[in-house]
């Protein structure tokens, strides 16, 4: 299987939109605090452990649009969904286990420039191999791809976060709020009437976003299909699970690189 078809299937799997009610203020400055040239989310963490948890709205939920309806359809009959993945991240290197809706449950490693998974469609222990410095997709891949539309211009508050649970260390912390109107990708097959008039059933969806202020790293993402959550704790592992065979690949990559470079 190409591996670049893999992680665009599972991109397609995630297009979500969104009706949500979300009033998008206009003029509303970004918080004092953050520079212009300052990344708004660290898509690189160095040390950090969280669960996300996804979930997906069903169709009575939704609202009554049959555009949104047959789309939701179609995914949940073509598309296993990720259901809860956890994320491992020790010297800038990362481990993820991703639990699908199917039952299924893949894992991921990235190590000095190596990626190494599980494809979905593939029995458990075949792996495929890329190197992030040959491989344009998966060099420009960005692990918080649901938050890219962030900007200053669609901030809209500050607001105080409470933790809960003793591996949710976010008690304290300020958190900010990002919303925005947004036009779906081609491939969801949504065409929003652009002249509708606001809170109609044709106007274009909204997606929501919170960013805790301090680590930049993301808190919650919601929109018509899609809430998912990031729970942080509070004292991640030092090492990252690595299984011999996988070790292997990524020695095995890294001394072929070597070698291509001399």
């Amino acid at each position: 299987m190409n591996s670049k078809l893999f992680l665009s299937f599972n991109r397609i799997g995630l297009v979500s939109l969104s009706l949500l009610v979300i009033p998008l203020q206009e003029g509303i400055s970004a918080p004092p605090t953050e520079e212009a040239d300052t990344p708004l989310i660290d898509q690189n963490p160095r040390d950090a452990a969280w669960r996300e948890i996804s979930m997906y709205k069903t169709v009575p939920d939704l609202p009554q649009d049959p555009r949104l309806q047959a789309l939701w359809e179609k995914m949940a009959r073509t598309h296993s969904r990720p259901k809860e993945k956890s994320v491992l991240c020790v010297g800038g290197n990362r481990y993820e286990k991703t639990l699908w809706e199917n039952g299924r449950a893949t894992r991921s490693w990235l190590i000095d420039g190596v990626l190494v998974f599980e494809p979905l469609n593939l029995k458990p222990g075949n792996y495929l191999v890329a190197r992030l410095a040959n491989d344009e997709f998966f060099r420009n891949s960005e692990l918080f791809d649901l938050f890219l539309w962030i900007s200053h211009k669609n901030f809209r508050k500050v607001e105080s976060i409470n933790g809960s649970g003793s591996q949710d260390n976010r008690g304290g912390q300020k958190a900010l709020v990002y919303a925005e109107s947004f036009t779906p990708p081609p491939e969801a097959g949504f065409k929003p009437n652009p002249a509708a008039p606001s809170g109609g059933p044709d106007r274009k969806p909204i997606r929501k976003a919170v960013v805790l202020q301090q680590t930049r790293l993301p808190l919650a993402y919601e929109d018509e299909l899609l809430s998912r959550k990031y729970i942080y704790e509070k004292s991640p592992a030092t090492s990252l699970p690595v299984p011999p065979e996988v070790r292997k690949l990524i020695d095995e990559s890294l001394s072929a690189g070597s070698k291509a470079a001399r």
